[in-house]
């Protein structure tokens, strides 16, 4: 890489470092414009427990994975991903926005997916919520999501129909 710096990438699915993981993927994230809007995972937040209950949970069954790239020692871009049935999706990526020239991101990308390519370990990469230009480099089928909740009760619908008037 120019400038003498050697990027790296790190692979981490071992349930006893996403604690870690996890806590640096949020405050990568929480140094950026995120910060502002309340919507970074950071571990102090809602969303960051919430991330961080769903990795540890996933984790132990052997079914997620952080990614995190870095050059040389500073951690510049993270995914967190789970998997199952040969498919991994990939749930939130994170990067320092003040090497967004150097694309940490895509580097990472290209690295984790060359390996994962050549693992055959998974047939199908996806990545999760709205769609971006970015994931139109990566891929030429694109599906839309639709969310549903079910619920067994009728006073549960409406209880929860109540709450989100509320929020």
């Amino acid at each position: 890489m120019r400038d003498g710096i050697q990027p790296k990438l790190e692979i981490i699915s071992d349930p006893a470092d996403m604690s870690f993981s996890i806590e640096q993927f949020g405050l990568l994230e929480s140094s950026g414009w995120k910060s502002g809007g309340g919507t970074a995972v950071h571990p102090d937040t809602p969303q960051g427990r919430f991330y961080g209950k769903l990795m540890k949970h996933y984790g132990a069954r052997g079914e997620a994975v952080v990614y995190r790239y870095f050059f040389d020692s500073e951690l510049v871009a993270s995914d967190l991903c789970v998997h199952r049935d040969g498919v991994i999706l990939i749930l939130k990526t994170t990067y320092d926005e003040g090497k967004k020239k150097s694309s940490p991101a895509l580097l990472m990308r290209q690295e984790a997916f060359e390996g994962i390519f050549e693992s055959g370990e998974f047939r199908r990469i996806e990545f999760y919520g709205r769609l971006m230009d970015w994931h139109t480099k990566w891929a030429d089928k694109i599906r839309t999501m639709y969310h549903a909740n079910y619920y067994r009760y009728m006073w549960a619908s409406k209880l929860a129909a109540m709450l989100s008037r509320k929020s």
